[in-house]
């Protein structure tokens, strides 16, 4: 399953997501989720400046598109193992 988050541009930088991300953590952990990862561009220095003040730890992945491009992102461990 994946879900998607996007902050439209009038509500950035207000903490939205660094008080949302722990309180939907949380909800998977209740549902009994064990394994849940976030994936984010390297360049996305917002999510992850968040990831790192929530102390959640990453590796970089490679995605390669459809169109035979790679895309370097993070992936983070929000529950469970890498």
């Amino acid at each position: 399953h994946q879900i998607g988050l996007q902050i439209d541009a009038n509500y950035r930088d207000r903490g939205i997501v660094s008080e949302l991300l722990p309180i939907v953590v949380e909800q998977l952990e209740r549902a009994r989720f064990t394994d849940v990862a976030l994936s984010t561009s390297e360049d996305n220095v917002a999510m992850i400046r968040i990831c790192k003040k929530l102390g959640y730890k990453h590796k970089s992945v490679q995605h390669r598109h459809p169109n035979g491009d790679i895309e370097t992102a993070r992936r983070y461990r929000l529950l469970g193992n890498f």
